[in-house]
């Protein structure tokens, strides 16, 4: 007989000589095991079960029943009155608000620039005038906050809105004082809080009332083993609604899907365990150890396979609501060029003993790279002018052929146009802007410049950008979020960091509504080095992030 427990089925071996595919064998090699998935109570229907596994079968016919019906209500229009909306909405907000009301979960997955928040905000102030709204949980990154969903709130509806990282001094002591954060004394339409906090402050959350939970950039919960993650899924659990944000929802491949979805629809898409997605969809592979001549077992790489991708496009696409900025919006060309340049004799001598030996020598000091991951980084610091040592000290090259390519194009913009130059170190965006205040001074402009541990300038700096600075050299992971420059035309990636949705969230800070121009993309690469690997490992994930959100055929 099959029985269950903790969302597993079991049944003893040899009770069916022929176990279905992904069964495994538990610690004593007495019973078989299946996690409760879609296609494995496909296999236990019709045999003998207990109670506890017909519950469990049951329970995934229910969520999977739940699933159709959302799917079905994506696929239905519901007629809305948008008379008032401030603004108006494009057609694919009025779109998106039409389908998604009384939709009780799904994915938004539209362009950066298309308005996710508007939709997200106008859909609860709808649901309010329907008496269908509690109260609405917002989790979103630090940087989207106050800066995007506190103040869209105030600006384009009526609802309240609560931001729990207020916090306020309290008195502990004489003369002593401590920030506390600020709990809501009243109901609230909207509570806003970002990732970072939920996992130690998921109790005073939870004293809310809320029927929505919202994840505002969902890549944010995509590592399963994040601390965040299991205070999500406690969230979550108490909203009806649930709805996911996202313009890149699979930066990495497939696999970032099964998190997110497992949090939004409790395992229906794509299962509840992890291994056996990773088993359906992937497939293993060991790095080759040369010193041992033999594959290292300890570590495995996934690689997706061609039918596991169609069966996660397959399972995820009816419950996204996908929409391309080129689709929406008549927008102006965007022109990507590619600048190439040689590495000097130093920065070329210091790169090729670091590819053959993981060792070099730069200003009488040693660069080690302890394993073949580490030295990808310091490939890239050697193209940018500089590379770490072992003492986290920083040795610079005397020639800089990417930063002299990097003033050529700047030369070649004609004044009156502003520019975003991106660097992924610290030290290139400081070195950026170093070389930039020389060259301003003799041309007559000013930069601002932003990295990581800045978010409190962001804001001055910003609007600094906006006004009389020509240029702002920045950290794609600082304003990749939440931030429209379309008053600038002109965008300069001096490195990339290997997360594709980072540089696709910083590439999209242009081509948004309101932009009137062309634009220009420009990459600085450096012949025979990463940099050229990186840029193609980089496109490859785009086209992997195209064909998962394509319109099913």
């Amino acid at each position: 007989m099959i029985t269950s427990h903790k969302g597993r089925f079991y049944f003893p071996v040899g009770e069916y000589p022929n176990p279905p595919p992904y069964a495994r064998l538990n610690n004593s090699s007495t019973e078989w095991y299946l996690p409760v998935t879609p296609e494995t109570i496909q296999w236990v229907i019709g045999r003998p079960m207990n109670k506890s596994a017909a519950r469990d079968v049951e329970e995934m016919k229910a969520l999977l029943r739940k699933r159709d019906a959302c799917i079905a209500s994506l696929n239905t229009e519901v007629g809305v009155d948008f008379i008032g909306y401030n603004p108006s909405p494009y057609w694919h907000q009025a779109d998106a608000i039409s389908r998604m009301l009384g939709t009780e979960y799904a994915a938004l997955c539209a362009d950066c620039g298309l308005g996710k928040t508007y939709i997200i905000l106008n859909l609860l102030q709808e649901m309010k005038r329907r008496g269908e709204l509690i109260a609405a949980f917002i989790l979103c990154p630090s940087s989207l906050v106050e800066e995007v969903w506190v103040e869209s709130t105030h600006e384009m509806t009526d609802l309240s809105i609560f931001n729990f990282r207020q916090q306020k001094s309290v008195k502990i002591s004489k003369g002593k004082y401590k920030l506390q954060y600020v709990q809501p004394e009243q109901p609230y339409d909207i509570y806003v809080v970002n990732y970072e906090q939920i996992a130690n402050r998921v109790e005073d959350f939870l004293r809310v009332d809320y029927n929505v939970f919202v994840c505002d950039e969902s890549t944010r919960i995509k590592n399963r083993e994040a601390v965040k993650n299991n205070a999500a899924i406690v969230m979550r659990d108490k909203a009806k609604y649930c709805w996911l944000m996202s313009g890149s929802m699979a930066p990495n491949g497939p696999e970032d899907y099964w998190n997110q979805f497992n949090i939004m629809d409790g395992g229906a898409s794509l299962g509840r365990e992890h291994w056996l997605f990773m088993e359906m969809t992937h497939t293993a592979r060991h790095p080759y150890d040369k010193e041992k001549k033999k594959h290292n077992e300890a570590i495995t790489f996934w690689d997706p396979r061609p039918e596991g991708v169609q069966y996660v496009k397959e399972r995820t696409r009816p419950l996204m609501l996908v929409y391309k900025i080129r689709d929406c919006v008549d927008l102006p060309e965007m022109k990507f060029i590619t600048m190439k340049t040689e590495l000097s004799p130093k920065q070329r001598k210091a790169y090729n003993e670091l590819k053959e030996e993981l060792c070099t020598v730069v200003d009488g000091e040693y660069v080690v790279a302890k394993n073949a991951i580490s030295v990808l980084p310091k490939f890239s610091q050697i193209t940018g002018g500089f590379v770490k040592n072992d003492q986290d000290e920083i040795m610079t090259f005397p020639e800089n052929p990417k930063m002299d390519l990097l003033l050529e194009v700047i030369e070649s913009i004609d004044k009156d146009e502003k520019f975003i130059i991106w660097a992924w170190f610290q030290h290139e965006v400081e070195a950026i802007y170093e070389a930039l205040q020389k060259h301003g001074k003799k041309n007559n402009y000013t930069v601002q410049m932003l990295y990581g541990g800045m978010q409190n300038k962001v804001s001055s700096r910003i609007k600094e950008f906006r006004g009389g600075s020509r240029g702002l050299v920045a950290n794609q992971a600082v304003i990749a979020h939440g931030h429209s420059f379309t008053f600038c035309h002109y965008m300069i990636f001096y490195s990339n960091p290997f997360d594709w949705e980072l540089r696709f969230q910083a590439e999209h800070r242009l081509p948004r509504i309101g932009q009137k121009d062309a634009m220009f993309v420009y990459d600085l690469v450096c012949k025979d080095t990463v940099d050229v690997k990186l840029l193609n490992v980089l496109h490859n994930k785009e086209a992997m992030h195209n064909f998962l959100t394509a319109p099913r055929i």
